[in-house]
């Protein structure tokens, strides 16, 4: 059975999903060309038509969604370990998209679940 383009196309946006659920931390554009043999261009192509958002997007939601989970989770939980867990480049850049996409600083998140 031959499948259409649109099909392969949503099969690679689900294969790149999951491979980040999977992992749940930052992953680069060079390793997801390296994991499926496709160029940066085309990985993005397949997830904005498919998920809606690009992967780098994804990534960061995926991620976030991970640390907000760990923080919950985890008493005491260290920032510095959850950045380095999740490859972040530094924990500023982390603190920065945690709270943009929060609205809360990685600390100020925790002291809020510690209080709970």
């Amino acid at each position: 059975k031959r499948t259409s383009a649109g099909e392969r196309e949503r099969e690679l946006a689900s294969s790149v999903a999951a491979y980040m659920m999977k992992h749940r931390r930052m992953i680069r554009n060079r390793e997801l060309e390296e994991e499926y043999g496709f160029c940066t261009r085309t990985l993005q192509k397949a997830v904005v038509n498919n998920v809606g958002i690009t992967p780098k997007q994804l990534n960061l939601q995926i991620c976030l969604q991970n640390a907000v989970q760990t923080l919950e989770k985890v008493p005491g939980c260290s920032l510095a370990e959850l950045t380095y867990q999740m490859q972040f480049y530094d924990q500023s850049h982390f603190g920065g998209m945690f709270r943009r996409m929060t609205g809360f600083c990685p600390g100020q998140y925790l002291k809020w679940q510690q209080e709970k």
